[in-house]
């Protein structure tokens, strides 16, 4: 057998028997997402909110994490999703460990702006400010914010994460910053990038990293017997690093197209400071 096939094929029987199993998203009214296999969050709250319906699937906007920020690690992520109302439960709490991805994965390091063609293409403009350094009296941040889509046996799928790093102190403009987007998706089951875009946007107060993905999977459902194509958007992933050291994460929204086995999305962020 050619190398790499077995991986073409077994994730085809697999879809073909849970297809037996479980109904595709469109045809139910909540799906629930297991997360038993992993440590619970703690201090966790459990939010419902709503999405926005668009061409047959649902857009996502996962909540803003600030909020729950003095923990530091802050995970959130769907625990259940209506695709007939758009309507999504949310769990937000700490993690006791980063989520790792598996094997299969290829990645994708971003250190200088580029933009690609994307649906909805962001607004690409791009500010940088001089490169982070040492000064007397300031001091160094760091944060990042990572936002993926996972299948129901917890493969991630694609990822998208951006991180920045700044100097601040001194009660003055942020000194200088750089940004970073580090891409993943699930090469071993077909996944594959389309479009990139990494960003940076500045100002005396506060310098961001964005950036926004479109990934894309032309095996994995039709191998099971459905007829199109699976597709997973981010539009604006970013981190904000502030002149007082402060931090913030948000993303614009985030969406999944031919989902013959449920799909969901998680996100995390977590920061740390150099004196």
């Amino acid at each position: 057998m050619p190398h790499g096939l077995h991986w073409r094929i077994l994730p085809g029987l697999v879809l073909v028997f849970l297809t037996l199993v479980i109904p595709s998203v469109a045809s139910a009214d909540w799906q629930y997402f297991s997360y038993s296999t992993e440590p619970p969050l703690s201090n966790s709250i459990v939010i419902t909110q709503s999405g926005v319906s668009s061409q047959g699937t649902c857009v996502w906007h996962p909540p803003d994490s600030t909020p729950f920020m003095s923990s530091g690690l802050v995970e959130s992520r769907q625990i259940a999703a209506d695709y007939a109302t758009c309507t999504e439960q949310v769990e937000i709490g700490t993690p006791a460990a980063v989520p790792q991805p598996g094997s299969g994965e290829t990645s994708e390091a971003i250190t200088t702006p580029v933009c690609d063609t994307i649906d909805p293409e962001p607004s690409c403009v791009t500010t940088l400010g001089p490169p982070a350094q040492e000064l007397p009296n300031y001091s160094q941040g760091f944060a990042w914010h990572r936002v993926w889509w996972e299948d129901f046996v917890h493969i991630h799928l694609a990822k998208v994460e951006v991180r920045i790093s700044w100097t601040w102190g001194g009660g003055g403009c942020i000194v200088g910053s750089t940004p970073m987007a580090q891409l993943e998706w699930h090469t071993a089951s077909s996944w594959q990038r389309i479009s990139r875009s990494m960003w940076q946007t500045t100002d005396c107060q506060n310098h961001r990293t964005h950036a926004s993905a479109h990934f894309f999977n032309g095996y994995f459902c039709r191998a099971a017997g459905y007829n199109y194509d699976s597709h997973i958007f981010y539009s604006d992933n970013r981190v904000r690093g502030g002149y007082t050291g402060t931090y913030g994460t948000a993303i614009t929204s985030t969406w999944a197209t031919g989902q013959c086995l449920p799909f969901h999305w998680r996100q995390i962020s977590d920061n740390h400071y150099w004196g």
